[in-house]
């Protein structure tokens, strides 16, 4: 993955992989709060519709401009989209929820 330097200097991930089995790429920015912009695959789909994830249809440039738009141009959906970033890769991500599934996988044998 990309440095937390970098996370801290970027406003918006896009994130234009059109195969991805779990999308670490996707979770990473979300954990700094960066909104994302990706392709409709892995766990973009599953997230796709939060205020933190706009997926576009592949290539779509003016799909690619228009979601950049709609947090560059309202300060108050980008700050939005911030905090939802957040609270995603909190609930969903952390490395506490990962080891607290595994564990519930391991008692279920």
């Amino acid at each position: 993955g990309a440095s937390p330097a970098f996370y801290r200097q970027a406003d918006i991930a896009v994130v234009p992989s059109g195969s991805e089995s779990f999308g670490h790429n996707i979770v990473e920015p979300l954990g700094f709060g960066l909104p994302v912009i990706a392709f409709p695959v892995g766990v973009a789909r599953e997230l796709a519709g939060t205020p933190a994830l706009r997926c576009i249809d592949f290539f779509d440039a003016g799909a690619l401009l228009e979601g950049l738009d709609a947090w560059i141009a309202n300060p108050l959906r980008y700050r939005e989209a911030r905090e939802e970033a957040l609270r995603l890769f909190r609930s969903r991500f952390s490395w506490a929820n990962h080891v607290a599934e595994y564990e519930g996988t391991l008692w279920e044998w």
